[in-house]
């Protein structure tokens, strides 16, 4: 995972493969301390590689 401002998304887009986007909600930005991995500013967004999930659904499949 990393996380990242509305700047760096394509950053981050481009170093995770198959990605999946969450978006942080309003709560999420005034409780968490989120910052962006790449300038260290407040994050906007949760990049997440979608292969721990495939990999949990082919084991439940088999």
């Amino acid at each position: 995972m990393i996380i990242v401002c509305t700047k760096h998304v394509k950053e981050g887009l481009k170093v995770i493969h198959l990605p999946h986007i969450h978006l942080i909600s309003n709560q999420e930005k005034r409780f968490g301390n989120d910052k962006c991995q790449i300038c260290n500013q407040k994050a906007d967004y949760k990049l997440f590689n979608y292969f721990p999930q495939m990999e949990q659904r082919l084991k439940t499949v088999i």
